[in-house]
């Protein structure tokens, strides 16, 4: 997951049928609120030197993110761990 986002390579320099994975990647999102916070706007733009996203969008996605991998996860924790009992 970390080595198809943009943590490491701008997804503008990934290959195409990357890009879109890239985009959609939770590492991305917080890899870029971090640079966000860290350097301002000036942290995420692109290669055209237009921001990736604003603050406000990418706390939004984070928070998406964060709860759909808890929704997801947590009820198969719980189940698994009801059958090792």
């Amino acid at each position: 997951v970390v080595f198809v986002s943009s943590a490491f390579v701008p997804v503008d320099g990934m290959a195409s049928f990357l890009q879109p994975i890239a985009e959609a990647n939770p590492v991305t999102v917080w890899c870029n609120l971090a640079r966000y916070l860290c350097n301002g706007e000036v942290g995420i733009l692109d290669a055209t030197g237009q921001p990736v996203d604003t603050f406000e969008g990418l706390v939004v996605k984070s928070i998406l993110w964060l709860a759909g991998i808890c929704l997801v996860f947590i009820p198969l924790a719980i189940r698994l761990y009801r059958k090792l009992d």
